[in-house]
This record gives C-alpha cells, structure tokens and sequence, in this order.
C-alpha cells in the first residue's frame, strides 16, 4: 500500500465501519447473518483490510477500486469504473530512467532519496519506484524519453486472475471484468465460466463443462444468480502489488475493517521513531 502506508506503520482498523464479524460457531446457533448492521458500506477508495483468498488466515490491507456490480477496466495503469475515471490521490508506479549523464542521475536519486528498484550497470538505466509527487519533481529534472511510467502493453501478457484465460490482459492493461454481486444474473457460456467457475463453486454449487455445455448441481444451465457480493482490491504500490489482478474477487465476508488511522509508526530498518505519521488519517 505504499505511498500510503510504510513498513512499519501499525494502523487502526475500525471494524464497526462495515459490520463486525460474527465467528463461524455462532452464525448457525445464535444468529443467521455473518456481519452484523455496520455504520457504511464499503466504498470506492476505501482502505480495506481483509482475508486473502489465497491464504485465509493472512491478512492484506489494500484499497477498494470496484464494487459489486462494477464493470472495472485498467487502461496504462488508469482505473475506469463504470466507464468514469477512478482517482485516487498519489499512488507508487515504476518508472524509467535512461541518464545521459550518469553522475548526475545518481546524485539526483541520491539526494532526493528515489527508491532504486533495478540498476542495469551495463546502460546505466533505472527502474525507479516513485509516489506520483516524485515523479512530477523527477520529470522536470528528466526529460522524456530519458524518465517515463514503465507500462505494459496489450502484447506483454501475464498470468493474472482468471487464471488460464490467456487473454491479452496484464497488470496495467486489464479487463473489462464485471464484478459479481448478490441476485446478479449472469449469462452462462464456455467464456464465462473461466472467470466465475471458483466463485460459483465457492457459493457450494458442483460445476461440469461439456463442451458448450454448462452443467450447475447437474443441471444445464445458460444462467447462474449469485449469491454473495464481492470487491475488486489493488494496493497503492500500483507495481509492486499483490492483489485482486491475481487472486481475484475479494468475498464480502473476508471484509474486517476499514483502515482509518496510523495509530504508531518505526522505521524497521533503523528503528528510528517517524513521528510525522503518527495519527495521520488514512486516505
């Protein structure tokens, strides 16, 4: 989530923002819901903490970029919801670095302490990680084509969710992807479901492709109603993220808390105490 949290910041997490939680051994005894009624609901930008889909006992922190029944689409690193810009202030990308003056560039990164990602020490290019302030300083001090946003084309194709789709789709170039949401009524095909099967599988459902068939709890199905409402989350670091782009829809239930506050903050490299984001609110 860097630029907007720092290894080493310990954060508060308000969990009566979204509904607290109810555990598992009580939903079937004393009530009937897994959350109860919250102050809000999770919104677009918002600081979400919550419990992977990979591995359910760690928790990520990361921001809230669409919602249930969004359609999302990340055309060279923007966020599109629904069409409209998604803005959010001051993220982390990789940029280029070419120097002509090789000296000069690394007093440069020096001083202004530019977080060197890679140095290629036979043409002496960066991969520099920077806060878009930085790299608004950085551009009037490099001038394109010498500095520029390291960003994948449609022809530098990833692996990302859903897995095995081999589509054209890559970290800064992704989508369109409709999020699924509760009562959401999607078209069933031989395309659809690669990217929904482990969500309908998840919502308890047996599943069986035969050819352009599509069988749910043994019946051919051309349709399939969801149950849950799930989020699309990506951290701040736009570059250096692990996220919803490769472990997909985050279900409601995984949902803590939202992150409100930096409650105490340590360089864990130096130990030393970073005052100034003490009780900084989280944007």
């Amino acid at each position: 989530m860097e630029a907007t949290l720092l290894p080493g910041d310990e954060i508060l997490v308000t969990k009566l923002s979204y509904g607290a939680r109810i555990p598992a051994f009580l939903q079937n005894s004393l009530f009937k819901v897994s959350r109860l009624p919250g102050l809000s609901k999770v919104k677009l930008n918002d600081v979400v903490v919550f419990y992977s889909t990979e591995f359910p006992h760690y928790a990520l922190v990361k921001r809230c970029v669409a919602l249930p029944a969004d359609t999302l689409l990340i055309k060279n690193t923007d966020i599109y919801v629904n069409g409209r810009l998604l803005k959010t202030i001051n993220l982390m990308f990789d940029y280029i670095l070419r120097p002509i003056n090789v000296q000069r560039a690394k007093r440069i990164i020096d001083s202004l302490h530019f977080r060197v990602q890679f140095y290629n020490k036979f043409d002496h290019s960066y991969i520099l990680e920077l806060s878009e302030t930085q790299a608004a300083h950085a551009k009037k001090l490099f001038k394109e084509p010498l500095f520029y946003k390291k960003i994948k084309k449609h022809n530098d194709i990833e692996d990302l969710f859903p897995s095995g789709m081999h589509t054209q789709w890559n970290p800064d170039n992704y989508g369109p992807l409709l999020i699924p949401a509760k009562g959401l009524i999607m078209k069933m095909d031989v395309y659809t479901i690669k990217i929904y099967r482990d969500i309908i599988a998840g919502e308890g459902n047996s599943i069986k492709v035969d050819g352009n068939n599509i069988y749910i709890n043994g019946i051919q199905s051309r349709t399939y109603t969801f149950k849950r409402n799930y989020f699309f989350m990506m951290g701040d670091n736009r570059h250096q993220s692990h996220d919803s782009r490769w472990i997909g829809f985050i279900p409601e239930e995984n949902i803590t808390g939202k992150a409100t506050l930096i409650a105490y903050s340590k360089d864990p490299k130096s130990g030393d105490l970073r005052a100034n984001r003490i009780l900084k609110p989280i944007d």
